[in-house]
């Protein structure tokens, strides 16, 4: 579900002229190194996960990061430690930023405010 709301956030994000890329987790533990080390060069890296931020996957995969000199900026998106009301799984989604507007708008955001709109980095 994530990976084709990333990918239509992707197609989104060229044609305004940002180049990005996709890095998809298939194994999450362990981590695949080679996973970090194609983003370990990466301006900036988002994360996006239905699972927690405190101990989830983004994290673990931030400290990867970390360990192979990662200079860049990372945004993990996830749920915080809250509890999830009853929803529609499209609500939630929706509500927790992990769509392709609540994707898009995250990094456009973060993009924005670095004032490094410019579309030549890769995300």
């Amino acid at each position: 579900r994530l990976f084709s709301f990333a990918c239509e956030c992707m197609e989104r994000l060229e044609k305004q002229g940002i180049s990005a890329c996709i890095l998809k987790l298939n194994t999450v533990k362990p981590i695949d190194s080679s996973a970090v080390i194609g983003a370990k060069d990466f301006k900036y890296c988002f994360f996006f996960e239905e699972g927690i931020c405190c101990g989830g996957i983004g994290e673990h995969f931030l400290c990867k990061l970390i360990e192979n000199d990662f200079t860049g900026k990372y945004t993990l998106t996830a749920i915080d430690d809250q509890y999830v009301e009853q929803s529609t799984v499209a609500s939630a989604l929706k509500k927790y930023k992990l769509d392709t507007d609540g994707m898009e708008e995250v990094i456009l955001k973060k993009i924005k405010c670095d004032g490094e709109l410019c579309g030549k980095e890769k995300t």
